[in-house]
């Protein structure tokens, strides 16, 4: 599942950014899973944990029996809800806002490390005389 898809299921599951973890019944209610079909939602609910957890974005909560009791939203996950994810959904087409994003995650996921980033047109970079390689 890419980034986009991941952090629209995320949106879905948590409708309340401010609630940090979420109990299984209720990431599948938010999902608006019928909970009548048990082993659907559970294969659901291991598909969508395994792209969520691999982009970082939650981990999961395990009892004392190893069991699954629900997710927790990474501070990765946290960025991405509150950062306004609808920028995700451009479809095909990379905005500022996308890369934005993606550098506030990086900085959440990396604490040491400390992005600084620049757009600067085109026109303005080629008239620059001390551009980096000498050219």
């Amino acid at each position: 599942m890419s980034l986009s898809a991941a952090v629209g299921v995320l949106e879905r599951i948590f409708a309340d950014p401010a609630k940090e973890v979420l109990a299984v019944d209720e990431v599948l209610a938010n999902a608006g899973r019928d909970a009548r079909w048990v082993q659907q939602n559970k294969r659901w609910l291991s598909n969508r944990l395994t792209s969520l957890v691999a982009h970082d974005l939650v981990e999961s909560v395990h009892g004392k029996s190893r069991r699954l009791e629900g997710v927790r939203l990474t501070p990765a996950g946290k960025t991405a809800l509150l950062a306004g994810a609808e920028s995700y959904r451009s479809r095909g087409k990379i905005t500022l806002e996308d890369i934005a994003i993606q550098i506030r995650i990086f900085e959440s996921q990396n604490p040491s490390i400390k992005v600084n980033f620049a757009v600067v047109s085109k026109d303005v970079e080629t008239s620059r005389p001390n551009r980096p390689g000498g050219v």
